[in-house]
């Protein structure tokens, strides 16, 4: 970033791919209305018979000013509990071009992927509350290319606690900015969404009864678990939120394996 001399910045990973007219539209819609970000929706690749579009928006949205991109901001970390998916805005980077000064101006850099599972969401904390402006186009432009032999795809011990700290350095961020009204209940739904797809990927690898009654004894989630209005979710989500909160594990496991199945 130091030596790039453009005035955006895109990041794209090695495995991904995109339209050949992607960064073309991206940018001149940021020329058009003098946008910061400029984001586009992107397409699951699992092979050539098999893409999906991911469509986080239909029509194009713009954000413009510091509250509408803090409220975009704190929907992209997770959304309120009345939205009906666990993701509204995808966090990653790569489906984006992003205002060059800005980086120059505040020292946004990315932080070591060693140390955290996924730098991208810590940057778009970093970034996105230094910006005054935000752009989505309803295009799915990217390609994102699904391995189904990633470690995201199954349970790991050593990445778990990497996504448990993960987890606390965003509310730590998040404290910085925003007050605990402001962000709380966008930070436990993240949590509830780190839960649920841990105890979903320790069934499916046939981890003990033991070992997510465990987890779900963790303080990190006894917190979400106590204090989280999940009566205010809709009915599939409220029903894993109760037997998450009540540890009804073989309930889990039956839900779990059948939604694999």
């Amino acid at each position: 970033m130091e030596i790039a001399t453009g005035e955006y910045i895109a990041f794209l990973d090695s495995d991904d791919f995109v339209d050949v007219n992607m960064y073309e539209q991206l940018y001149l819609k940021a020329k058009a209305k003098d946008i910061d970000v400029v984001y586009c929706n992107c397409n699951i690749y699992k092979d050539k018979k098999h893409i999906y579009p991911r469509k986080d928006v239909e029509e194009e949205v713009v954000f413009r000013g510091r509250e509408a991109v803090d409220d975009f901001l704190l929907d992209m970390i997770a959304p309120l509990p009345e939205y009906h998916h666990d993701v509204r805005y995808m966090m990653s980077v790569w489906h984006a071009i992003y205002r060059h000064s800005i980086f120059m101006e505040h020292r946004v850099q990315f932080v070591s992927e060693r140390e955290f599972v996924s730098e991208d969401i810590i940057f778009d904390i970093d970034f996105l509350s230094h910006v005054r402006s935000v752009c989505y186009l309803p295009d799915c432009l990217h390609y994102y290319v699904v391995n189904p032999y990633s470690l995201s795809h199954t349970y790991d011990d050593a990445k778990y606690h990497k996504m448990v700290n993960l987890s606390r350095i965003i509310k730590e961020r998040l404290a910085k900015i925003y007050s605990e009204e402001k962000y709380y209940l966008h930070y436990l739904r993240s949590v509830f969404f780190l839960l649920r797809n841990t105890v979903m990927r320790m069934v499916l690898a046939g981890e003990t009864d033991q070992k997510i009654k465990r987890i779900l004894e963790e303080k990190l989630y006894q917190e979400l678990l106590s204090n989280y209005p999940y009566q205010r979710m809709d009915l599939k989500h409220r029903i894993v939120f109760f037997l998450l909160k009540y540890k009804c594990i073989l309930l889990l496991k039956m839900l779990f394996k059948s939604v694999k199945s």
